[in-house]
């Protein structure tokens, strides 16, 4: 049975810290503001404690975000389309050390992946249209909302637009600056 992950205070504010063993909290209706056939940025702010497993930051089956190793640690994204094919876009050598944030962000722009952090561009992949909707449950910690597959950190200020943002809005996201919800 899964659990809810504790409220903690952070140099940065409030945030989730996900236990690694049994935390996950549900982020209701965000499969309906999102429909993965079209477009969408997800952000999120995460300072992994341990990321030597198998640990999933945000998703549900066929979407989901991961720390991506290859002997370095860096950012990950699987999208499924509707012949069960995954496009995955890995970036290595981004996320360096654990106890340290990193600002996360994926835009897809109905065809096209990108992957953020810090507001740079780090990766990027062509899938073409994907045609296969998003479920209605998102979480943040796992893999669907489970005690499998969870991720070992802090994690804060999730954001989900209906919309692939421009990499100066991300760039602004990611440095704080004020940034309108359109």
């Amino acid at each position: 049975e899964p659990e809810d992950p504790e409220w903690v205070n952070t140099s940065r504010g409030t945030a989730l810290r996900f236990d690694g063993q049994d935390d996950s909290a549900e982020i209701p209706g965000a499969g309906e503001l999102v429909n993965q056939r079209d477009s969408f940025t997800l952000t999120y702010e995460i300072k992994y404690q341990d990321f030597r497993n198998f640990e999933v930051a945000y998703g549900h089956a066929p979407f989901w975000t991961e720390p991506y190793r290859d002997g370095s640690s860096g950012v990950s994204i699987r999208i499924k389309d509707a012949s069960g094919s995954t496009h995955r876009l890995e970036s290595g050598h981004v996320i360096q050390s654990e106890n340290k944030w990193y600002e996360i962000a994926y835009r897809f722009n109905g065809t096209h992946l990108d992957a953020f952090e810090g507001g740079e561009k780090v990766g990027s992949l062509n899938t073409g249209p994907l045609n296969i909707d998003l479920p209605t449950e998102h979480y943040v910690g796992s893999y669907r909302g489970d005690s499998s597959n969870n991720v070992d950190a802090t994690i804060r200020d999730v954001r989900l637009w209906p919309v692939s943002l421009s990499s100066k809005r991300i760039s602004d996201i990611s440095s704080r600056a004020p940034v309108s919800a359109g």
